[in-house]
C-alpha cells in the first residue's frame, strides 16, 4: 500500500564529521523498504547446481536420497548431524541395514563426511558443497577444510591399498634371459 508522506526537511548525520544537518528533501526521491522479519522456522540453505547433480546421480535415487533428505532436515550449525540409524530407519520405514548402506554410499561419494562419534552414534557433516546451515561467512573456510579432508582420506586409502598389495619393482637393468650375452 503506497502512502505519501510530506516532508520538507530531513535531519541527516554526516558520517565523516558526525555533524547533524538539515537536508532539503524536495530534490530527492525516497523509497521505504519494510524490514525483513526473522523467521522462527529452522532452515538450511542448499546450492542449486549441486542439487541438480544429486538428482542426476542414479545411485542416489530412492533410499539413499531419502536418508540424505532426512539427515538434512536434522542438520545442526556448520552441517553437523548425529542421528542413530535405528531412528532414521523407524522414521523412514526402512530396514536399519538399508540405512547403513545408504549412509555408506553418501560417505563414499563425499556428500557426508565422517565426524566424531557421540557415544554409540556416529556423527557426520554434510559437505558444504551441497548445502549449509550456519553463518555464510564460514562457508569458504569450511570448503577448504573439506577439500583437505577428502584429499587426505584418498591418499590414506591409496597408501593402505599399496601396503596390502605391494608390488616388487626391479629398477635394475631389465635383461631378457633368452638373449645371448654380448661380449
Amino acid at each position: 500500500m503506497a502512502q505519501k508522506i510530506k516532508l520538507k526537511t530531513l535531519e541527516v548525520v554526516d558520517s565523516s564529521t558526525g555533524e547533524t544537518k538539515a537536508l532539503d528533501v524536495s530534490d530527492y526521491a525516497f523509497m521505504a523498504i519494510q524490514q525483513r522479519r526473522k523467521t522462527k522456522e529452522v532452515f538450511t540453505m542448499f546450492f542449486q547446481e549441486p542439487l541438480a547433480d544429486l538428482a542426476r546421480d542414479r545411485e542416489l535415487w530412492g533410499r539413499p536420497r531419502a536418508v540424505l533428505d532426512f539427515l538434512a532436515s536434522r542438520l545442526n550449525y556448520e552441517n553437523y548431524v548425529a542421528v542413530p540409524q535405528v531412528e532414521i530407519a523407524r522414521e523412514l520405514g526402512l530396514n536399519r541395514h538399508n540405512v547403513n548402506a545408504a549412509i555408506k554410499l553418501l560417505v563414499e561419494k563425499d556428500i557426508l563426511l565422517p565426524g566424531p562419534k557421540l557415544g554409540h552414534t556416529p556423527s557426520y557433516r554434510m559437505n558444504s558443497r551441497w548445502g549449509w546451515r550456519g553463518s555464510l561467512k564460514l562457508v569458504p573456510e569450511r570448503r577448504r577444510q573439506e577439500i583437505t579432508e577428502v584429499f587426505d582420506r584418498m591418499t590414506e586409502g591409496a597408501k593402505a591399498t599399496q601396503e596390502s598389495n605391494p608390488q616388487q619393482l626391479d629398477f635394475k637393468e631389465n635383461k631378457d634371459p633368452h638373449q645371448d650375452p654380448v661380449s
